[in-house]
């Protein structure tokens, strides 16, 4: 046997005594970690449908709107957030983020006084509902 193949034979043996060991002083070890199970999918609120179905719903009814917001990872997380939500919770968070940011909401309420994307925010609202009443199918 070469000098390299007893230093590698060597070592392993150190390495797999030295998990033995462990194993014993630790007590239960792996077989005694608790299993893991992934998460609950969340519910879009007032359905009974997750998230993801109600994403794979919007992906199929509008491409064009869900590329917008996958594209996007803060858009895409903040879309998740607020299906979670309720509308009380939702008008909530805004009250809170005109508060928080008192010139943001300014001009986005300036924008909405001249009807600037008006048209663009109801064909995203109408979207959205489509997806939310036809999320099942997915």
């Amino acid at each position: 046997m070469s000098k390299s193949s007893r230093s590698v034979r060597r070592r392993l043996t150190v390495a797999v005594a030295g998990l033995a060991i462990a194993g014993a002083i630790g007590g239960t070890g792996i077989a005694g970690a608790a299993p893991t199970t992934p998460p609950a999918p969340h519910h879009a609120y007032g359905t009974s449908c997750t998230v993801g179905q109600v994403e794979k719903a919007l992906s199929a009814q509008d491409p064009h709107l869900w590329q917008q917001i996958n594209s996007h990872p803060k858009l895409k997380k903040h879309f998740e957030e607020m299906l979670l939500l309720s509308p009380a919770q939702r008008k909530e968070l805004r009250d809170k983020e005109r508060h928080d940011h008192p010139n943001r909401s300014a001009v986005v309420g300036f924008r909405h006084d001249r009807g600037a994307g008006a048209q663009q925010r109801k064909a995203t609202h109408q979207a959205v509902e489509k997806a939310l009443h036809t999320c099942s199918r997915y």
